[in-house]
């Protein structure tokens, strides 16, 4: 370490010493940030990944629909749908126009105008993952088995 009797070469060259590990630090730092904005290279910027979301199907009562979030970004998102319930349930994910807040129902199921995407049946204990790129806007996230949507097992879903 410099002392009183250190000579001005001496604090030079240990000034450097210690600035090269920060230096370092820094670059390697920028240099991520601009390979994954694709900054330094002109090249594409990495994918965003997606939004996890986790949604809990019959878990609290027979007809619950639970997401984790009711709110995400824009872009991909990945829903990782459960079905705790002991009977088959599906997952069912549906833009809604502005300013509506229920779908119409005809029948015993809903209208699936607008729908973004779905899992398909999930069988008692199964788990199925479904990955949509979502615009903003306002989602409903139902089970459109028969009588289910009556039953309560609905939710809204907002991407902004």
């Amino acid at each position: 370490m410099p002392g009183d009797r250190t000579t001005p070469y001496e604090l030079e060259s240990h000034m450097r010493s210690i600035s090269r590990p920060s230096t370092a630090i820094a670059l390697t730092a920028i240099s991520a940030v601009a390979l994954v904005f694709g900054v330094a290279t002109g090249a594409p910027a990495v994918a965003t990944p997606s939004r996890v979301i986790h949604v809990d199907l019959a878990k609290a009562s027979p007809f619950a629909l639970s997401p984790t979030l009711r709110r995400s970004a824009t872009g991909r998102v990945t829903f990782v749908v459960r079905n705790d319930g002991t009977s088959t349930h599906e997952f069912v994910v549906i833009r809604l126009r502005p300013g509506q807040t229920t779908l119409p129902v005809s029948g015993a199921k809903v209208s699936e105008q607008g729908r973004a995407g779905e899992t398909g049946d999930l069988a008692a204990h199964a788990t199925k993952r479904l990955t949509l790129r979502l615009a903003p806007g306002r989602y409903a996230l139902v089970c459109n088995l028969p009588g289910h949507y009556a039953a309560g097992m609905h939710s809204t879903f907002v991407v902004a």
